[in-house]
């Protein structure tokens, strides 16, 4: 499973080039195929999708989780899992605190 945030690690991949990044995304052409955490986001919310579960982080402290059917493209709700709710939160908690410190660059 892929998504936006894979794209920059993978064309960098893909150009060679030799970076340190602190991108949550990752490089498609370098990851295992077992690898089963996706990152997805809109102007307002934003998804977390691991072990075939979605949880949704909207404004307003809003959160949501699926079991979504990639195959049919529908999801059904599903009862929160306060672990999987935590690790969505701590990873973009995590990266807005990068971007506003500003350490979140590109370094060569």
């Amino acid at each position: 499973m892929v998504s936006q945030i894979d794209l920059a690690p993978t064309v960098l991949g893909m150009m060679n080039l030799n970076y340190t990044s602190r991108f949550i995304g990752l490089d498609i052409y370098k990851t295992a195929e077992t690898s089963d955490r996706v990152f997805i986001s809109n102007y307002q919310d934003m998804g977390y999708i691991r072990s075939g579960k979605l949880v949704i982080l909207s404004p307003k402290q809003r959160v949501t989780m699926f079991q979504p059917d990639f195959i049919r493209g529908m999801a059904k709700p599903i009862p929160l899992e306060d672990s999987l709710m935590n690790e969505a939160i701590v990873w973009y908690q995590g990266d807005s605190y990068l971007v506003r410190k500003g350490s979140y660059t590109l370094q060569k």
